[in-house]
């Protein structure tokens, strides 16, 4: 591709928050300037990293012009995607973390698939990798028909397997909500864009390689509290705004979230968690908890979710 074909391509802008990621942000910069899609500008949001983090992201800067550092005292990867998104200029956002890498023709597709049919929302799959046993696991989506088969956008409902047009994102105020101690922070933006946005597209690709290892945040022993604020906060603004999508996806959605915590998430949690917890979801929910019930009745045999998560959230219905 020469210079003028690539200047007609549009601008895609990479996020990529990083905190005390020294062994892993090399591989991740590298796997994103070696694109097929080359149009791009990476945004670099250091953390307040105490490792050689921000030193290894100004090394590659020096020697490619397309990514951008930013630098903040340590205040969340919420916080950190949001500058960053701030700074960006593209018409298309794109997530990746410091830990993760994507494949060559990873935005290529996406940015392919989003052109030819004007999405405001383009979702795909991922490949899990253990780094310690070197095992790896494809989760593939199968289908999407919007307004009538939606599951798999909110079975893949995670930041990091998504673009979007970034007008989109601006239109609708979107911002990560810091919650100290939370886990699953993207999940209430990932279900309230499933909602409203009103051209969603699929690739049946799984080119974002997720990296589990000690550190991460799948593989952290320490227990993580449910976003509290940006799942209510979220749910309200669908509620107030009108959703755009099938309604009852969308209760899918919302239970599926309490049932990986409630079982999954929380099984050591404390007592004072565990009945927080549940408090929430009787009082912040109690006037559509029965309407999400009826959606995942009428749901419950034909959607294609697993039968453990078809289980985790029929469980959740009868004692709510």
């Amino acid at each position: 591709m020469n210079i003028d074909d690539n200047e007609k391509e549009p601008l895609v802008s990479v996020v990529v928050p990083v905190y005390n990621c020294e062994k892993y942000i090399g591989k991740c910069l590298a796997s994103i300037l070696e694109q097929e899609y080359q149009n791009i500008e990476i945004i670099v949001t250091d953390d307040g990293s105490s490792d050689k983090s921000a030193e290894i992201v100004k090394q590659k800067m020096n020697a490619d012009s397309r990514i951008y550092l930013l630098q903040q005292q340590n205040m969340g990867v919420a916080i950190a995607r949001n500058n960053a998104i701030d700074f960006a200029k593209g018409k298309y956002l794109l997530f990746v973390d410091a830990d993760d890498f994507i494949g060559k023709s990873y935005i290529r597709e996406l940015v392919d698939c989003a052109e030819k049919n004007q999405s405001q929302l383009v979702f795909c799959g991922y490949t899990m990798l253990e780094e310690q046993s070197g095992k790896s696991v494809r989760v593939m989506p199968k289908h999407y028909i919007q307004g009538i088969s939606e599951e798999w956008a909110y079975i893949i409902c995670v930041i990091c397997s998504r673009m979007y047009l970034r007008q989109f994102w601006l239109d609708k105020k979107l911002s990560f909500i810091s919650e100290e101690g939370s886990r699953g922070e993207d999940m209430p933006i990932c279900i309230y864009t499933n909602a409203m946005a009103k051209n969603i597209s699929m690739i049946q690709s799984c080119e974002y390689y997720y990296v589990q290892h000690e550190g991460s945040a799948m593989s952290a022993k320490k227990i993580f509290r449910f976003p509290y604020k940006a799942a209510v906060l979220y749910y309200r603004r669908i509620q107030h705004e009108g959703i755009q999508n099938n309604r009852d996806y969308l209760y899918m959605a919302m239970l599926k979230m309490f049932a990986l915590f409630k079982y999954k998430l929380y099984q050591k949690a404390d007592k004072k968690e565990k009945e927080y917890f549940s408090h929430y979801i009787n009082t912040e929910y109690k006037n559509d908890m029965k309407a999400m019930k009826k959606a995942w009745f009428r749901l419950l045999w034909k959607i294609d979710l697993p039968l453990q998560h078809k289980v985790a959230i029929t469980l959740l219905c009868i004692r709510h």
